[in-house]
């Protein structure tokens, strides 16, 4: 099993937000907790089945609109609480979902904080396309169960209720997002090994990839707002 890479570059890189270049360190942002547990609890809105299974919820509309907010750089810098009301409004259908996706005070105070630094902008790309990026990596009931209290077969009757959105079956076998599982029952699964989905191409996280890498996906992101 594959136990994914976390960023290390520290060398400041220039990214473009608009017309204006900002010197910054992605890593820093990417790599940041409470940046991929908002990320992680805004995830499930993109993703199609959990959209198919709440169709009474508007998730898509909901978060197209706070992807189109997130790479418009001239609201984040002169508007940001507009931002920050379509957070909260696709927060409040994410909850919904399952309460357990809920975004933490300190999480959002972080983000808060953010919104006044110069790297604003780039910050709520970065969210955007971090959130609805797949994940491309799971965690197993046996898994979960040799590093949380809980059993195996406690955590497979958590994914055969839909409690876990996003669950994956194959064949007799459940997949369940690390992300996911670590906002929901507040779990650290750093120090266990994730694994690709055997049925699925492996993909890259963007918390797997090189500052050009992540610049690149960026770009991809804005591309289809």
């Amino acid at each position: 099993m594959h136990k994914p890479d976390i960023i290390t570059e520290r060398v400041p890189t220039r990214v473009m937000v608009g017309r204006k270049p900002i010197i910054m360190k992605l890593g820093d942002i990417s790599n940041n907790l409470s940046f991929r547990r908002i990320a992680a609890c805004l995830r499930p809105a993109n993703i199609v089945s959990v959209r198919m299974k709440h169709k009474d919820i508007p998730l898509e509309t909901l978060s197209d609109y706070f992807a189109k907010l997130s790479f418009n750089e001239p609201l984040i810098t002169s508007n940001p609480a507009q931002y920050l009301e379509s957070l909260n409004k696709l927060a409040a259908a994410v909850r919904k979902i399952n309460e357990r996706l809920t975004i933490r005070a300190e999480d959002l105070a972080w983000l808060q904080a953010q919104l006044a630094t110069p790297e604003a902008a780039v910050t709520t790309a970065m969210l955007a396309a971090f959130a609805s990026a797949p994940e491309g990596r799971f965690v197993t009931p046996s898994e979960l169960a040799r590093v949380t209290d809980d059993a195996e077969r406690t955590w497979r009757e958590r994914a055969e209720r839909g409690d876990i959105p996003a669950a994956i079956k194959r064949g007799k076998y459940w997949y369940l997002s690390p992300s996911v599982v670590e906002v929901m029952y507040r779990v650290d699964l750093s120090g266990i090994a994730t694994e690709s989905d055997p049925d699925e191409p492996e993909v890259d996280e963007l918390s797997e990839l090189s500052p050009e890498e992540i610049e690149r996906a960026l770009d991809r992101a804005r591309s289809e707002v």
